[in-house]
């Protein structure tokens, strides 16, 4: 099945995206057999370490052998095995202290491998490894101060055009998730996926991996660590002691909020984003409904207007706050919707916060935000039924959106992939889970009964 995308030319050269047709079915199976030879290899996508110098010469992995040629660092090669795949059209095991910003910026008219790579960090969390199956412990295929040096370097060019960068703040996003930078924001997805990974150990947790995908709370690390204990076999055992322990740092009280600081603490010029950081800290302390308010507020304000007046340092830093604003946010949310009855008033205000911040993450357009804060602008108690109704319909269209800019956003990546390895086309839903549109699915209910009610 194709995915087909509208596509169109832009002021300024962007490129939205065009027909997505997927690749024939010789050249997949050719790809599929490639992949499956890189699973079994110790080496994986690569075949050996080299040095590569500063003035272009390479040697074997001995010591110094760059100090006469400008000095280097060291790396895997890419197999020819990767080779092929990446001319088939699919470049995996990336090296990004091997690869330039120029490089994957000019992959095509919408910079295709930029779009690949959260795909590729998908396939490669959700199957143990994927092509890196046995080549994790390939010694010295990257030297980590590298990646993170050359990851940073990256994201720095991508957020060095904000006009770019703005018609591209999903995949922006989505890059500082998963380009090694120095920083660690993908926590909440590496935990979801270490769900999936226990359930299959154990059947017998998958009542787990389906609460930490819909509704983790801050309780689940301690029964999940109680039910641990109770296991038999070790190695299971251990790995749902570790999921509780990160359970324990994502959503535990202490670590969101050390984290969250030291993030915040990062963001200490130029004074207009100090005064972000500070009210960011303020709302913290707020109570749990207004601090949604002010923490969604915070995610839009970023998006909107803050971030073209930064610098890209600045700009890197305060998008990997951003997660943390994110996953108060989800933690605050599942702590109150069901402890009390809400309001009719309430519950759009509380909806009307989470499109504030399904907009900050890059899921909803500045148009669609517009379209929902316009249907959701009730003023005062009295609200004619037919407008209410009017109003739940069009907020009933946020999913399909948010899903719709994810596709479009991806749209290469999700084709490409889903032709190679089925499990890509969970990559959408993978997206959503956790995110501001998922936890419209609480509101959405409430206010749809009250609807019911009143009808």
């Amino acid at each position: 099945m194709s995915l087909v995308v509208i596509c169109l030319l832009i002021p300024g050269g962007a490129a939205l995206a065009g027909p997505v047709d997927p690749p024939p079915p010789e050249l997949v199976d050719e790809a599929r057999a490639l992949v499956r030879e890189m699973k079994q290899n110790p080496r994986g996508p690569y075949s050996r370490i080299l040095w590569y110098c500063k003035d272009g010469m390479t040697f074997p992995p001995v010591p110094y052998a760059c100090r006469d040629h400008g000095g280097g660092i060291q790396h895997a090669e890419y197999s020819a095995n990767r080779q092929r795949l990446a001319e088939l059209g699919w470049s995996v095991g990336t090296i990004f202290a091997a690869t330039t910003f120029q490089e994957l910026f000019d992959s095509g008219q919408r910079q295709q491998r930029l779009r690949e790579l959260p795909m590729e960090r998908y396939l490669t969390d959700i199957d143990d490894g994927w092509v890196l199956r046995r080549a994790h412990y390939y010694r010295g295929r990257v030297q980590l101060e590298d990646e993170i040096a050359a990851g940073r370097e990256l994201l720095l060019s991508a957020l060095s055009d904000w006009d770019w960068a703005s018609d591209n703040y999903l995949l922006v996003r989505e890059l500082a998730r998963v380009v090694p930078h120095g920083e660690e924001t993908d926590m909440s997805r590496h935990i979801r996926r270490a769900a999936v990974d226990l359930a299959e150990k154990d059947p017998a947790a998958e009542p787990w991996r389906a609460e930490i995908h819909s509704s983790p709370t801050v309780a689940t690390a301690r029964k999940l660590r109680a039910w641990a204990e109770t296991l038999a076999n070790e190695d299971t055992r251990v790995a749902a002691l570790e999921l509780a322990d990160e359970l324990d740092l994502l959503y535990g009280v202490v670590g969101r909020h050390q984290r969250l600081t030291e993030n915040l603490a990062a963001l200490q010029s130029p004074e207009l984003l100090r005064g972000w950081r500070d009210d960011v800290m303020q709302y913290i302390v707020e109570d749990r409904p207004a601090r949604i308010t002010g923490l969604c507020l915070a995610l839009r304000d970023a998006r909107a207007s803050l971030m073209q007046q930064l610098e890209p340092r600045q700009r890197l830093a305060l998008i990997d706050s951003l997660d943390g604003l994110e996953t108060e946010v989800r933690v605050t949310f599942r702590a109150i919707i069901h402890e009390r009855p809400w309001s009719r008033k309430e519950l759009l205000e509380l909806t009307d916060s989470l499109m504030n911040c399904a907009y900050g993450s890059g899921l909803l357009s500045t148009g669609e935000l517009a379209a929902i804060h316009s249907s959701l602008a009730f003023d005062g108690q009295e609200i004619p039924l037919q407008r209410y109704q009017q109003g739940l319909n069009q907020l009933k269209r946020v999913p399909a959106w948010a899903a719709g800019n994810i596709r479009y956003t991806f749209a290469e990546a999700l084709v490409g992939y889903a032709a190679l390895d089925p499990r890509a086309t969970r990559f959408t839903d993978d997206m959503l889970r956790g995110s501001p549109v998922w936890m419209l699915g609480d509101t959405l209910r409430l206010l749809s009964k009250d609807l019911g009610d009143l009808t």
